[in-house]
């Protein structure tokens, strides 16, 4: 399994986890969402519903707060690669 492949896979498995996930519960004040080891950005509100479920983002999950170096780019991005909103949203 290539790369991308790979990437593709966990993907179609976080679309699986939150299709019978529960409602976003409140997230931590100042988190945007996570990056996963393959570089999927979940924001706040999949990522919240996928560990909800049961269920965990691939590898060590990375989490990108709201005043991180990182935090003002995902934030102006409609960067989830899974919802395609904006980060915190």
């Amino acid at each position: 399994m290539t790369t991308t492949e790979r990437a593709e896979s966990v993907l179609e498995n976080y679309r699986t986890f939150l299709e019978h996930a529960p409602a976003a519960g409140p997230a931590a004040p100042g988190l945007i969402g996570f990056v996963d080891v393959l570089g999927h950005f979940i924001c706040s509100t999949c990522s919240g519903r996928i560990m909800g479920r049961g269920c965990s983002l691939a590898g060590p999950a990375t989490p990108v707060w709201f005043d991180s170096p990182c935090g003002g780019f995902f934030q102006r991005l409609d960067a989830c690669d899974l919802c395609g909103k904006g980060g915190g949203a």
